[in-house]
């Protein structure tokens, strides 16, 4: 006879172990930290990548104004102000960062501890069933 009970969790199990939980069991494997600044070293490259484009994408569309008064800007208060934009930027994007991936590990550690769970109970039917064999 099939249970109902066994295959619903094998089922879960299965799903699970599927590619679309990769994520999770990546994460797991990590402490909340560590998981943590690992994802803002990546977005201490990607966002300066951003802003490196953002800054050529702001030249690009002001060439005829700054052509037009290359003589009169100071380039000693323009990288000071970028400087300082930059900054800003990156603490912004770092911030909003480490809020995502912590709520993400939280969630994710949620997962793990819930599949944990479904894999003692698979255990103890898998038991069960082979103590009533006996």
């Amino acid at each position: 006879m099939i249970n109902e009970d066994k295959v619903k969790e094998l089922f879960y199990v299965a799903r699970y172990d599927s590619e679309e939980d990769r994520f999770q069991k990546q994460m797991s494997s990590y402490y909340g930290w560590d998981f943590i600044w690992k994802e803002v070293l990546k977005s201490f490259f990607t966002g300066t990548l951003a802003f490196t484009g953002l800054t050529v994408l702001a030249v690009f569309t002001n060439a005829k104004q700054l052509l037009a008064d290359i003589n009169k800007i100071d380039f000693q208060s323009t990288g000071v102000m970028l400087g300082l934009i930059y900054i800003a930027f990156m603490l912004a994007y770092i911030m909003i960062t480490i809020i995502v991936y912590a709520v993400r590990y939280k969630t994710g550690r949620k997962k793990a501890r819930q599949y944990m769970e479904h894999l003692k109970r698979v255990g103890k039917m898998y038991e069960r069933e082979e103590k009533l064999k006996r």
